[in-house]
């Protein structure tokens, strides 16, 4: 199969694009091979400077080695140094093998009955393994000879494991007891008493100062070793817990149960414990990743899994065995997962060094209006799939989801102080959700139509939200009060804006107008005509002077707030233009439409400045961070969008705040150096700005220069394009550190 997957590869490779070009062109589509052959792994240890290539969806579908163990699988472990695997089956064996070649090193015999858990001393010289023939057994590694038997269980063993100090071994058993044994001299040093039903997993802490157990009986507890107290007991399974372990700095308590969950605890902070979902049978093994803030589960239903304990991302599944995973260890250097399953194979897999999402699960249906918060950390989007949901900037973790809207979340926003969320919806009801207490405060009724859109006044003292109702109505935020409604337009409001003195609201409206109103009386202080066709969406200037309009005839105008002039009318859009921004500075707008692309605009001169692609549907929502750093999209692809202006070509600088450090571009215009503290990197500029044919091959930004070809199936997103959320998978392409044009042959590095 294996053998059968690279030749698979190469035949694939071999017909691209790539393969009929210029050798660095064909040498750069490496990147692109599936990272789980050992052809690609090969290959590209040989070319360690072509292009890092990533994707969304990528997965490690075939471990790198697969040891065929002659019956089923139930424990395994890796030796210390990495160089060992450990495995105990159901055939009576414990068996050794070669970590890095699976070649089988010894087997030893003694048990009587099925083999049901193994361990590695510390400091390699041991093998503790527990039986259902109730016994533990002690090997040489060296030898392979059967050292001690611990004898003095009534029932089957389940777990074994070694203190860090190799002077113990605690056994959990199923006669629902715990018992710690001297490793020189064979002697049983103390019961632990406490589980009702059978224990299934033990572990050692790093200091080795406690034990953690796990039972059937749904718990997990924690005794001190030289005691022999139970100092907690940790609920929140629903089932038999199978799997314990402790983190290395002995801070957190990981644990898997047959209710397909795998819980994380806090010992330090709160005995609430973390809950990672993913699995769909019974988690039978879990670890920890050494040094890092990763999780590893096994589960009965063939896979692995591995999460970000500390955010709770799912950060990958591994897929290859074919019946349930029993067993899993890693190697010290957190760089291999060993995997042993009812299959009768023990599997080793890879683990890259940064893991990415596989997936970050994003909205089920058209992503309506997005957000940033004030302090630039967090994004909320309103969907059509009902909820609200809130994001991390920098990871694009699912923070928060609320629920209660019964249709369309059509328009969210934040309040400045980052505590409130406001939302409005299809269901013709206006929602405040409470940050804090993750849950909705309060519900504003009042409009008798669909609520288009919502906003907050600058000191979250009052909302505004437009209606199909035909009606902009304003509220008060402490008493939920309707203080206003304003009448005027003939068709329905889609958009709504507060001013950022609060003074005036601005409406757009399927009437084709622009209204600006007294916020203060209610009056209608003008009406800007000008657009053919429906306004979809207006917004202010952040001195106040200006508005910016969205229409269905494809345009953005621009308007003097005090006059009612148009200033400009910026044309480029293809299709309807369904949200518009201005920065900060009132320098840049920054529009989306239906013709699938974000832009960004000189308010001075109304010049186009970019055109970002990456949404395959409409874009519904803009916005830019507080220090213009960041665009965010909200798309009907049902994706969330970030772009980083920085990697954008916008030929004037001036879109950079203060808090960037000085960036210079040569002479030559050839290279853009940018300082920073100690580094200055160095790229050429139409490198780093790419642009992507539809044959695939990626470009350089002024056309002259080859760079690679991609799959189409990647879904490359843009450069700029620094972080999507969503189901479906996307692929990027980073040229950093590659050797790419004039240096191409620096990318062979023997």
């Amino acid at each position: 199969m294996k053998l059968a997957r690279d030749i698979s590869e190469t035949a694939n490779f071999a017909g691209s694009p790539a393969a009929k070009s210029t050798p660095h062109l064909y040498i750069s589509a490496l990147a692109t091979w599936s990272q789980d052959t050992s052809l690609c792994c090969n290959w590209k240890k040989q070319f360690s400077c072509i292009p890092v290539f990533t994707h969304s969806k990528g997965r490690i579908d075939l471990p790198l080695i697969t040891i065929a163990a002659g019956s089923d699988v139930t424990a395994v472990a890796f030796s210390r140094d990495g160089m060992q695997i450990v495995s105990g089956s159901s055939d009576e064996t414990v068996r050794m093998w070669n970590a890095s070649t699976g070649a089988e090193l010894n087997v030893l015999k003694g048990h009587t009955n099925s083999v049901n858990s193994v361990a590695f001393s510390r400091d390699g010289m041991w093998i503790a393994s527990g039986s259902s023939d109730r016994t533990v057994r002690v090997w040489d590694v060296t030898m392979g000879a059967e050292l001690n038997v611990l004898k003095g269980h009534t029932d089957v063993v389940n777990s074994v494991a070694f203190s860090g100090n190799c002077m113990w071994i605690v056994s959990g058993l199923y006669d629902k007891s715990l018992r710690v044994w001297d490793v020189s001299s064979g002697a049983e040093l103390k019961v632990l008493k406490g589980h009702i039903f059978s224990v299934n997993s033990v572990a050692f802490s790093s200091d080795s100062m406690q034990i953690v157990s796990g039972s059937d009986d749904g718990t997990v507890r924690v005794w001190n070793v030289s005691t022999g107290a139970e100092l907690k007991v940790l609920t929140g399974h629903t089932s038999s817990v199978n799997s314990v372990g402790f983190s290395k700095d002995d801070v957190y308590i990981v644990s898997g149960a047959s209710d397909e969950t795998v819980l994380v605890w806090d010992m330090l902070i709160s005995m609430k414990p973390k809950v990672l979902f993913g699995p769909t049978g019974s988690v039978n093994s879990v670890a920890f990743l050494k040094d890092s803030n990763q999780i590893v589960s096994a589960s009965s239903d063939g896979t692995l899994h591995m999460w970000n304990f500390l955010t709770g991302a799912h950060l990958n599944v591994l897929k290859g065995h074919m019946y349930s995973v029993n067993s899993i260890a890693f190697s010290k250097d957190s760089m291999r997962i060993v995997s042993g399953s009812s299959d009768k194979t023990v599997r080793v897999w890879d683990v890259p060094i940064n893991v990415q999402p596989i997936e970050l699960k994003g909205h089920e249906c058209s992503v309506n209006s997005v957000g940033f918060s004030r302090d630039g950390k967090q994004i909320v989007s309103g969907s059509s799939d009902q909820t609200v949901q809130v994001w991390d900037v920098l990871t694009g973790v699912k923070l928060k989801t609320f629920c209660g809207h019964t249709n369309s979340v059509n328009s969210v926003a934040f309040s400045r102080d980052g505590i409130w969320i406001v939302s409005g919806s299809s269901d013709r009801t206006i929602r405040m959700w409470n940050m804090l207490k993750v849950r909705l405060s309060y519900v504003l009724e009042g409009h008798t139509g669909p609520v288009n859109s919502v906003a907050f006044s600058r000191e979250s003292q009052y909302i505004v939200s437009g209606s199909f109702d035909k009606t902009v109505q304003m509220w008060d935020i402490l008493t939920c009060a309707k203080l206003n409604v304003l009448k005027g337009h003939t068709d329905s409001v889609n958009s709504v804006a507060f001013s950022r003195n609060s003074l005036w609201i601005v409406s757009g409206s399927c009437d084709n107008t622009v209204r600006i109103w007294n916020a203060l009386t209610g009056v209608e202080l003008n009406v800007l005509k000008g657009h053919t066709e429906s306004v979809s969406s207006v917004a202010f200037s952040r001195d106040s002077m200006w508005i910016v309009s969205g229409s269905n005839d494809n345009t953005l105008r621009v308007w003097n707030v005090l006059t009612g002039a148009e200033l400009n009318v910026l044309k480029g859009h293809t299709n309807w233009v369904n949200s518009v921004v201005f920065s900060r500075d009132s320098m840049y707008i920054v529009s989306g439409s239906d013709d699938n692309t974000v832009r960004i605009w000189d308010v001075s001169t109304g010049t186009e400045l970019n055109v970002l692609e990456g949404h395959t549907d409409s874009v519904n929502s803009v916005t830019f961070s507080r220090d213009n750093m960041h665009i965010v999209s909200g798309s009907s692809d049902e994706s969330v969008q970030m772009w980083n202006t920085v990697d954008i070509e916008l030929n004037l600088w001036k879109i950079y705040t203060s808090s960037i450090n000085p960036v210079e571009q040569a002479s030559n215009s050839m290279h853009i150096v940018s300082c920073s503290d100690k580094s200055v990197e160095s790229l050429p500029t139409s490198y780093k700005h790419w642009n992507l044919t539809e044959t695939n091959w990626i470009i350089s930004s002024q056309g002259q220069d080859h760079l690679m070809w991609v799959p189409q199936a990647a879904q490359v997103t843009e450069p700029s394009n620094n972080l999507i959320i969503s189901r479906h998978g996307f692929g990027s392409v980073d040229f950093q550190q590659s050797m790419i044009g004039n240096e191409w042959i620096k990318c062979y590095t023997p």
